[in-house]
Formats: C-alpha cells, sequence, structure tokens
C-alpha cells in the first residue's frame, strides 16, 4: 500500500474540521494496519450485508467466523469449512447470516466505515464516517415545566449544565424536527460558550480556531514523510527528499523539530479533538 500514489480527489485545502481529522487519522499507523487487514479480506467477506441464506461457500474455508454473526452460532476459532461442516443438519432447518462488528472500524478511531489512507481530501459526501461517534450527548428526564424554544422542540436545562432535556412534537415533519433539534442544541451551546468565566464550567476542549496560517499542511508534510520510510532526522534537516542537507544553525531545522511531535500526536490521538470543532464553536 505504501507504493501506491495517493489519491487526489482535489487540490483545494479549505477544509472542515472533519476533513482535517481524516487528514491526520490517515496517516494512524494503526489505522493503516487495520484497514490493510480488512482490504485483503475476501470481497465475499468485505461486502457481505445482513441477509438470509448467503452462501458462505465463496469464502476461503480458513476465513475466521469471527467475521459473522451468524445461526446456528460459531465456535470460538471456528473457520467457515468448519462451521460449515459442522452445522450442515442445523442448517436444513434455517439459518442467517450477517456481518459482524470486526469488519468496521474499531470504535477507537470513531469512524463508522474504511476509507482508504491514500485518500485525500476526505470528500464531502464522506463526512458521515464521524456522525455516530458525536462526542458530546443530550439526554435527561423532564420533571418541570417546559421551556418553550421552537415551535415543535421544547427544552429545559438539568443540573448539568452541559445538558438539555428535550420534548418532540412528533408530529411534526422529521426535516423539521431534525433542523430544530439541531438548532436548538446550537443555541444552547452558544448561550454556554458566552457566559463569564467562572458562571459555567469550561465548555468544550476543542479549539476554537484550527490550521492557524495554515499549519496543518506542514505537520501533514510531515506525516507523510514518516510514512514514507524517512526519519525524524531526515526530515529535520532536509526540506525534501531530493534536497540537499541544511546546515546546522539554519532556523528550519529548530521549526521542524518542534513541529514533529506535534503531528506525531495529532496523528495518534489529537485528530479527535478536531472532528467536530465546526460543530462544537458555533456561535
Amino acid at each position: 500500500m505504501a507504493q501506491r500514489k495517493p489519491i487526489r480527489r482535489s487540490t483545494h485545502r479549505d477544509l472542515s474540521s472533519r476533513q482535517w481529522a481524516w487528514e491526520f487519522l490517515r496517516f494512524n499507523v494503526e489505522y493503516r494496519r487495520a484497514y490493510a487487514e480488512w482490504e485483503h479480506l475476501p470481497d465475499a467477506v468485505r461486502n457481505l450485508s445482513v441477509s438470509d441464506g448467503i452462501p458462505l461457500h465463496a469464502c476461503p474455508p480458513g476465513t475466521p467466523m469471527s467475521y459473522f454473526d451468524v445461526v446456528p452460532a460459531a465456535l470460538d476459532n471456528e473457520t467457515v469449512g468448519e462451521w460449515l461442516s459442522r452445522t450442515s443438519d442445523e442448517r436444513k432447518k434455517g439459518w442467517r447470516l450477517g456481518p459482524s462488528s470486526r469488519l468496521k472500524p474499531p470504535k477507537e478511531f470513531l469512524i463508522s466505515e474504511w476509507v482508504d489512507p491514500l485518500l485525500s481530501p476526505l470528500p464531502k459526501e464522506k463526512e458521515h464516517i464521524w456522525d455516530q461517534f458525536d462526542m458530546e450527548s443530550v439526554g435527561g428526564l423532564v420533571n418541570e415545566k417546559h421551556m418553550p424554544k421552537f415551535a415543535s422542540v421544547f427544552l429545559r436545562p438539568l443540573t448539568d449544565v452541559h445538558e438539555l432535556a428535550l420534548i418532540v412534537d412528533v408530529r411534526s415533519p422529521l426535516a423539521i424536527l431534525e433542523r430544530q433539534f439541531k438548532d436548538a442544541v446550537i443555541a444552547y451551546r452558544s448561550n454556554l460558550n458566552n457566559r463569564k468565566m467562572g458562571d459555567a464550567p469550561h465548555f468544550y476542549k476543542a479549539k476554537k480556531y484550527i490550521n492557524n496560517a495554515g499549519i496543518y499542511e506542514e505537520y501533514v508534510r510531515i506525516l507523510q514523510r514518516l510514512a514514507d520510510g524517512e526519519n525524524e532526522n531526515d526530515i529535520r534537516y532536509t526540506e525534501s527528499k531530493d534536497s540537499p542537507r541544511l546546515e546546522y544553525g539554519t532556523p528550519y531545522p529548530e521549526k521542524v523539530k518542534k513541529q514533529i511531535p506535534v503531528a506525531i500526536q495529532l496523528r495518534n490521538e489529537g485528530y479527535k479533538e478536531i472532528a467536530y470543532t465546526d460543530e462544537l464553536m458555533v456561535g
């Protein structure tokens, strides 16, 4: 995979917070390893959808059954070939087969479907991969008089300043309810963000500004060079793979020395704080 050319959809770099989060996640070593493992699965496994009666004979017999949710249930460490042989009589009475959670990216990456790490930038139509793992929650019980804020969505603060309880008029069209729910939450977030220091706990850890002065581009270049096999010393003292080595005392090595650990932190974990910044800092 490292030998392939990056898949480029556009050279435009005015990216959303979710697109920037992807720019760092796609260099994550563990994500690339997991993606490569998934990519090398047989098509019959990767493209499996929930259904009844899908034959498993298209899968290599040694494929682990842990990739499937199946009835009759598979045994621990059982393969497709072993399961087909063991359940031949049971399956005459009926059986079910669907993909297991193992075919999805591990939850630690916060995305809901696999994306090729060489895809850059993340297309707008794929930003939904972050939707399933929103980092904030809204919930609770309503025990007192509701405070009407919108025509169909009512809300009131709960004990925790970060929570709202909402009642929805289910007779309203879903598109309207979705917009009003979003507007209600954003309005409350804006109210919290505008409070004076000491009136409320810190609302979000996300930075208000991302990619200040285009710095993320420099971090991405560092990560690309690391992914291409260069070491940190090479990156510090050459501006590109084919550049002459810079002399000690020039400003570039010291600047890059500070940037390298930041880039690595964004690749390993920091992308999670970027992914929802556009939403969290509205207002």
